[in-house]
């Protein structure tokens, strides 16, 4: 009886631990309209590494998002190479990023003005 009483326990708290660390995954953030700044360090096709500055109203406290090489860029609805973007680093457009300790930008939405 003890022995199932000791697996009982075993089984709820190995239950308790999976779901505790999967409510530490947060679901992905979007801000729909923002002022962007973009600090691109490495603009090789296929390669990315560098930073987002994302302002989402005047006034508002920016967001610094993380670029990596999973993250996709379009420009004007269509994907784009970080590199066809040229030396403009100011941008308009809407973003979905992972928010975490680091966040980082998965879809990145400009607008060409």
């Amino acid at each position: 009886m003890k022995k199932l009483i000791a697996l009982i326990g075993l089984i709820l708290t190995t239950a308790a631990l999976a779901t505790s660390s999967n409510a530490d995954d947060k679901e992905p953030q979007y801000i729909e309209s923002a002022v962007f700044i973009l600090n691109i360090k490495n603009s090789a096709p296929g390669s990315i590494d560098g930073t987002v500055l994302a302002t989402p109203c005047t006034g508002c406290a920016p967001l610094t998002l993380k670029l990596d090489n999973n993250t996709v860029v379009y420009l004007n609805g269509k994907p784009v190479e970080y590199n066809q973007l040229g030396l403009k680093i100011d941008w308009q457009g809407s973003v979905f990023y992972t928010p975490s300790r680091i966040p980082v930008a998965t879809e990145l939405f400009l607008n060409q003005n």
